[in-house]
């Protein structure tokens, strides 16, 4: 019977294999996985796992998946997660409260805990010219303090 064989010469399983390789699976575990192995003696599963893992074949579909991957195929949540408690650790064993606090604020937004609310008031859309003249009417030092603090070139009367 003819080897089924993909790219990189891989047989379907192999790839499964090497893919698994390439998420940090080990060797043994991505060996059982891809060829669905449940009951074998230890040892051979580790040498066979072993011959896989450093053939030709396997190495090159290796290197092709991880040519093809993506930050977002290699980043996850949990790992993202445990970056962000380690984060926190370093803060609190330097006695760092500020960058504590802001990597707890991320914490608990991630997990729904906490939600921040944007408001956009009528006030943000208005020009400056017609912001001064709602705030200042009809007092020109007002107009006059409130063009200086926004920057405004003062019109000729």
């Amino acid at each position: 019977m003819a080897r089924l064989s993909t790219r990189d010469g891989c047989t379907p399983n192999e790839l499964i294999f090497a893919r698994l390789l390439v998420f940090g699976e080990t060797q043994i575990e991505a060996f059982r996985k891809a060829f669905r192995l449940r009951d074998t003696v230890g040892k051979d599963v580790a040498d066979r796992a072993y011959r896989l893992a450093n053939s030709a074949r396997v190495s090159a579909a290796k290197q092709t998946i991880l040519t093809e991957l993506r930050q977002e195929d290699l980043d996850s949540v949990g790992a993202t997660l445990l970056d962000l408690l380690r984060y926190m650790k370093l803060a609190e064993d330097d006695k760092n409260w500020t960058a504590l606090a802001a990597f707890t604020r991320l914490r608990m937004a991630a997990k729904g805990m906490l939600s921040e609310t944007v408001v956009v008031r009528a006030e943000q859309s208005l020009s400056d010219e017609t912001l001064v003249k709602q705030l200042a009417g009809k007092d020109q030092a007002k107009a006059d303090v409130l063009i200086s603090l926004l920057g405004m070139k003062k019109k000729a009367a």
